[in-house]
């Protein structure tokens, strides 16, 4: 009798630890879904299938980043913005936003210009030109337009900062700050790339 008490408590210990086991396992590949299903929602999905998003790139025949911008695009000229060519979207882009602003101004980060809704095939931004389909906000100025950069002093950043997101927005306000707009889009954002020049008005 006690030897049959004896194997039924081994019996019983060997099934819940293989229980354990397999709920433990459960669970891993649960995780390992929840964190590749933005990137690959195939059954075969894992954590290695994750898509590297840091070729995610935004750049311009204007200069390079971190140059002087050349006078073309500043205040000594008409208010062009220079091209820009989008390359390596993230997987699951539904459209880009895109945020010119100058961290080094006075009062606050000034917005030169504000685009969102681009759509997710658009892989240019051409001089003078909007994309298709897009939504033009309003600058630091209440103008729905590119602002030219024109420092009162010293030397100035300007950056272009592109967000890849996963929805498209249509009822947001006309006007935004970076930050208001970071704070929203949060959950929605895939990947930033930017690029940045300098300028100064002063000689």
């Amino acid at each position: 009798m006690k030897k049959i008490l004896f194997i039924l408590v081994i019996f019983s210990v060997l099934f819940l630890s293989a229980c354990n086991k397999q709920s433990t396992t459960n669970i891993q590949s649960s995780e390992e879904w929840a964190t590749c299903s933005l990137n690959d929602p195939e059954p075969t999905c894992s954590t290695d299938t994750v898509l590297d998003n840091s070729n995610f790139k935004i750049t311009t025949t204007a200069f390079q980043s971190g140059w002087k911008i050349p006078g073309t695009y500043s205040c000594m000229w008409k208010n062009i913005n220079p091209d820009l060519e989008i390359s390596w979207a993230p997987k699951w882009t539904q459209s880009f936003a895109l945020i010119v602003h100058d961290p080094d101004a006075s009062k606050w980060d000034r917005i030169h210009r504000m685009l969102r809704n681009i759509p997710a095939w658009s892989t240019k931004i051409e001089q003078w030109n909007t994309p298709a389909w897009s939504t033009i906000w309003e600058n630091s100025r209440w103008k729905a337009e590119y602002r030219w950069p024109c420092p009162p002093s010293w030397t100035h950043r300007y950056y272009f900062k592109l967000y890849s997101l996963d929805t498209n927005y249509w009822d947001l306000p006309s006007q935004m700050t970076l930050e208001e707009f970071e704070n929203i889009t949060k959950p929605h954002i895939l990947w930033t790339t930017e690029i940045m020049w300098t300028y100064s008005s002063v000689k």
